[in-house]
């Protein structure tokens, strides 16, 4: 199975949709990132829900959705932040099922998250700040391969210093 493969059953599910070699090349392209088998669930799952031809950007935002299916929620992971602090307490070491929990927690500080009296706050403050890297990661998770890289290299360069930014031209 290779891409090109998955493509012409997808093509071929849309016999009323005029499919053009450029058409063909684009969706080659832009989903080879993708691999083969990922890519026939995909497919399949397009065929069986979308009427029309489905767009390069929805066959993505499906693969994305597929691969996070189940995904915890912010108010999940604090749940089981709260286990951890009923189960270990401040001297313990608290295990997450997840990386994004992990980071969450070890941002706020586990010993602080056990000795607050404001719980509502610290409820709100891990909300605002899961759901901020659950969609920084997000966004990483969809880019193209070469738009990652991309972002990598300009990262490395780092931020233009400010006079630059303001210098009139």
């Amino acid at each position: 199975m290779n891409t090109d493969s998955v493509l012409k059953q997808l093509f071929a599910a849309y016999p009323n949709t005029e499919v053009t070699t450029a058409t063909v090349a684009m969706y080659m392209r832009l989903l080879k990132d993708i691999p083969p088998a990922d890519l026939q669930t995909v497919i399949d799952q397009a065929v069986a829900t979308l009427k029309f031809l489905p767009t390069i950007a929805e066959l993505r935002d499906m693969h994305h959705a597929l691969r996070n299916v189940g995904r915890l929620t912010w108010a999940d992971a604090w749940d089981s932040v709260q286990k951890e602090i009923r189960r270990i307490g401040s001297y313990g070491l608290p295990q997450f099922g997840d990386e994004l929990t992990t980071r969450v927690v070890k941002a706020m500080g586990w010993k602080t998250l056990c000795a607050s009296d404001n719980p509502a706050t610290d409820r709100a403050q891990f909300r605002d700040m899961y759901n901020a890297l659950a969609s920084r990661d997000e966004t990483a998770q969809k880019l193209l391969p070469q738009a990652r890289e991309f972002a990598e290299r300009q990262r490395s360069i780092g931020p233009a210093p400010m006079r630059d930014l303001l210098e009139v031209k």
